[in-house]
C-alpha cells in the first residue's frame, strides 16, 4: 500500500495567507463597515468642543494663550479659526451652584425658566414655597459645526455660549438669517452651512471678571460639495439624536447685566 505524502509544513498558513491576499481590502471593508462599533452608542462617544482659553482654564493644552482658540479633544489651537455652521440648538442646563456640577438637560421647548427667579445673573430654581434652591438653570446656545482642521480637512465640533457671550450667539444667527443668495426663482435664504465664518476673540470685561469673547465674521461661500454633503449630514444626525454633545463644565464668569437668554 502505498505511503501518503507527509504534508508540508506550514501548508495550512500558506494556504491560509494565498486566500486572504485574494481579499478586495477596500470592498470588504466597505462590506464590513460599523462592524464592532455594534454597541457604541451616543453617550459612547464624544464630539470635539472648539472653547476659548480663558484666564482659569486647567484643560487647555500646554502652552496655550489666553485668548486662543483650542480643541479640547485633538488639542489643536488657533488664534483664528474657519468654521461652517451646520445646525442650532438651544437647551437648558441646570447646575448646582458653587461649581457643584450637572444636574441634568431640559430641553428648548421645556417652560423650566418659569419655575425660576433671577438673582445676579443667574436664574434661581424656586421649590414649592418660592424660596430660592442651590439649583440654578444655565441656557445653552449649541452651535454644531465643521471647522478647518490643521490639515486642511473639515472636521465636526461644537461651540457652545452663554451667559455673557449669548449676545454673540444671537448675532451669529442674526448674520446667518440674513444671507440670501440668488436662485432660479428668486433670491432664497441659504442652509445655515452656505457660508463659512471666521472665528476669534477678543478681551471683555465687567466690574466682576475679565475674560475673552467669541468675535464672529463672515467669511465667503462654501464652494466644496463634498463639505455642503458632510456639513447636511451631521445636521441630519444632530436632528436624529446620532450625535449629541454634553454640557459644557460651567466656569466662574458672573456678570450683572442682562445676558438676555430669554430672546435666543
Amino acid at each position: 500500500m502505498p505511503k501518503s505524502k507527509p504534508k508540508k509544513k506550514g501548508a495550512l498558513a500558506e494556504a491560509s495567507s494565498t486566500a486572504v491576499s485574494t481579499v478586495n481590502i477596500a470592498d470588504f471593508l466597505e462590506s464590513n463597515a460599523g462592524d464592532g462599533m455594534q454597541n457604541v452608542s451616543t453617550d459612547d462617544l464624544k464630539i470635539p468642543r472648539l472653547k476659548i482659553k480663558q484666564r482659569v482654564d486647567d484643560n487647555a493644552p500646554e502652552g496655550t494663550k489666553d485668548g486662543d482658540i483650542y480643541n479640547d479633544t485633538t488639542l489643536e489651537v488657533w488664534d483664528e479659526l474657519l468654521v461652517v455652521p451646520c445646525l442650532y440648538d438651544k437647551n437648558y442646563t441646570q447646575w448646582v451652584k458653587d461649581q457643584g456640577g450637572f444636574v441634568t438637560s431640559h430641553d428648548s421647548t421645556s417652560e423650566i425658566l418659569t419655575k425660576t427667579q433671577k438673582d445676579g445673573s443667574k436664574d434661581w430654581l424656586v421649590d414649592d414655597n418660592g424660596k430660592l434652591t442651590d439649583n440654578y438653570i444655565r441656557t445653552d446656545a449649541n452651535f454644531y459645526v465643521l471647522y478647518q482642521s490643521n490639515d486642511g480637512s473639515w472636521k465636526p465640533a461644537t461651540i457652545t455660549m452663554y451667559s455673557t457671550q449669548f449676545k454673540k450667539a444671537k448675532q451669529w444667527n442674526t448674520i446667518i438669517k440674513s444671507q440670501t443668495l440668488q436662485g432660479k426663482n428668486g433670491i432664497f435664504n441659504p442652509p445655515s452651512y452656505a457660508f463659512k465664518y471666521r472665528l476669534s476673540s477678543h478681551p471683555e470685561t465687567n466690574e466682576k471678571n475679565k475674560w475673552f469673547g467669541w468675535v464672529i465674521n463672515l467669511a465667503e461661500q462654501v464652494n466644496d460639495g463634498s463639505v455642503l454633503t458632510t456639513a447636511k449630514n451631521l445636521a441630519h444626525s444632530v436632528r436624529k439624536g446620532e450625535v449629541q454633545a454634553k454640557p459644557e463644565d460651567d466656569h466662574i464668569q458672573e456678570s450683572s447685566a442682562s445676558d438676555d437668554s430669554s430672546m435666543l
